[in-house]
């Protein structure tokens, strides 16, 4: 014969009651989005991208990301102003370069050990203009104009070597440029 009483539930059920699980999930999510919020306070203060950091150096850069990236000898007096690095997803360095001189012709170098550079140290710019340019024997370019966000336009040439990928930025004559490239081919192995 069937027990005519209603089964109790056992006292560790009972007290989960669908409010006080709504209101677990709710301190749960509250922890979460306060941890997300703390996890972007170095990036909201810095002005810099999540994962991307500020160096002092390119020695300091190179250090963090194992990049190699020896341009400091040899570019013909232009000077690092900015290095920025990143080792996630894929290990690279942007370096901002002012032309010698009182010129405010400046290029940035992006260099990184996998296939792409991360959109987080150079944003993707849209082309309108693409040739293929030979930068030494057996080593070819791809010389790009694009168009900046503020409508402004810059070239980029971008080359592999098959252990690194390159791209430079540069905002001046196309000839400057090449010579840039070059330097750069002859002095980063």
């Amino acid at each position: 014969m069937a027990d005519p009483s209603p089964k109790k539930l056992s006292p560790v059920v009972s007290r989960w009651s669908p409010r006080t699980m709504v209101a677990a999930v709710a301190v749960f999510a509250g922890a979460a989005l306060g941890l997300r919020a703390l996890d972007a306070i170095p990036s909201w203060l810095s002005g810099l991208p999540r994962g991307v950091h500020a160096c002092a150096t390119l020695d300091e850069a190179e250090a963090r990301t194992g990049v190699p990236l020896r341009v400091a000898e040899g570019l013909a007096g232009w000077r690092p102003t900015e290095v920025r690095a990143t080792a996630r997803p894929i290990a690279a360095i942007a370096v901002t370069l002012r032309a010698p001189g009182p010129s405010e012709t400046k290029a940035v170098l992006y260099r990184s050990l996998g296939p792409s550079i991360p959109t987080s140290l150079c944003t993707p710019l849209a082309s309108f203009h693409a040739i293929s340019v030979s930068l030494e024997k057996g080593r070819t370019a791809m010389l790009k104009a694009e168009v900046l966000p503020s409508g402004g336009v810059v070239q980029e040439l971008e080359w592999s070597d098959g252990r690194a990928h390159t791209v430079l930025r540069f905002s001046g004559r196309t000839i400057e440029l090449l010579g840039l490239a070059k330097l750069l081919v002859e002095k980063v192995p």
